[in-house]
């Protein structure tokens, strides 16, 4: 009776070329229900209670990428060395998980019965290689060690990475955006938040209207930062013929220079000022509402400085980093998603043939 009762929330629909046999349903536990379908899913698992958990696992062929919209709720993705998609949701009743493959992609959304906006937490385990397209509206964003290209976007949620090793591209409206331990190009935007990257090698190119970006840690030979009403930031090693270029239009500028560091620096200041402990070769006294050009060491990496209203500060990176507590807007950050989610379950053992 309790799987009769049960069957029209426990349908699973994948949209593929062959039809999906449903095996037998075993006899349910205590306030649970579970169904296995054969085919391209191994197995879906959907707990009792006032929400659904689904489990599923699908198994995919090197060169699928995966796309998921969310409108609300939370999408955190591990990866593992399995070639196969390991999808954990929690979800309304009246919404189910839904799959199909579509051009060497596989696509995950959640339906509504009534029509209306789901909200889900997703819990993603993927292949290291697959490549990452993930959006959602009011959804919070956590992707950790996933060796693909990664294409992530909130409107109002953050975005925060961990330890990939692709080319990335990552933005916010309202959210932070925020990458730690990253190989490979990054594009990160936000329109009313911070950007902060730490640890990176690659290059980097990082914009924000209304927020502040921090650089910390970067190996980098290309960098651009851009704030319209932000402070910028950059705290990091610069590269031979590197090219760095850093710009506010009503925020401060502070930059940790090395001592050994070879910079051929253009600055363009406004209404702000310009502060520095080096010794300038080849600059004029720096005064507002002027351009200037100098040399630090022996020169052969350009870094560009440009503020309208903001003050540029050249420090040593010992002084900058006793003094980054002090540098507002940046409070200790405090995520609203686990860049790492929780060790899940042991996946179910059966297999399915890979999709075609």
């Amino acid at each position: 009776m309790l799987i009769t009762l049960l069957a029209p929330l426990l349908s699973l629909q994948l949209l593929c070329d062959t039809p999906v046999a449903v095996a037998p349903v075993a006899e349910p536990e205590a306030n649970a229900g579970r169904i296995e379908v054969a085919g391209q899913i191994v197995r879906v698992v959907r707990s009792m209670g006032p929400s659904l958990r689904t489990d599923t696992l699908v198994v995919v062929r090197k060169g699928t990428s995966l796309e998921l919209n969310n409108f609300s709720g939370v999408i955190n993705v591990n990866a593992w060395e399995r070639d196969a998609v390991r999808v954990q949701a929690e979800h309304s009743r009246r919404d189910r998980i839904v799959f199909e493959f579509k051009d060497k992609t596989l696509l995950v959304d959640a339906e509504n019965r009534a029509g209306l906006p789901s909200f889900v937490n997703y819990y993603l385990t993927v292949p290291q290689w697959m490549p990452l397209r993930l959006s959602g509206v009011n959804a919070e964003i956590a992707i950790n060690n996933v060796h693909g290209d990664v294409s992530a976007e909130s409107v109002s949620g953050d975005v925060l990475v961990r330890g990939t090793r692709g080319a990335l591209e990552l933005s916010s409206i309202e959210g932070t955006v925020r990458v730690m331990d990253a190989t490979g190009r990054v594009d990160a935007t936000s329109v009313n938040n911070d950007v902060r990257l730490e640890r990176i090698a690659g290059a980097v190119s990082c914009e924000s209207v209304n927020g502040s970006i921090r650089l910390e840690q970067l190996t980098s030979h290309e960098v651009s930062a851009s704030s319209m009403n932000g402070m910028v930031l950059f705290l990091g090693e610069f590269k031979r013929k590197g090219r760095y270029a850093l710009t506010s239009h009503m925020g401060n500028i502070v930059v940790g220079v090395p001592e050994d560091a070879g910079l051929d620096v253009s600055v363009t200041n406004f209404l702000g000022g310009f502060r520095t402990g080096f010794a300038l070769k080849g600059a004029q006294s720096p005064r507002r509402g002027t351009e200037f050009n100098f040399t630090l060491g022996s020169g052969g990496s350009t870094l560009d400085l440009e503020s309208y209203q903001g003050l540029i500060q050249l420090m040593r990176p010992v002084e900058l980093k006793a003094r980054l507590a002090r540098l507002a807007p940046f409070p200790a950050p405090a995520p609203r998603v686990r860049a790492i989610a929780p060790t899940p379950p042991t996946p179910p053992q059966a297999e399915a043939p890979e999709h075609p």
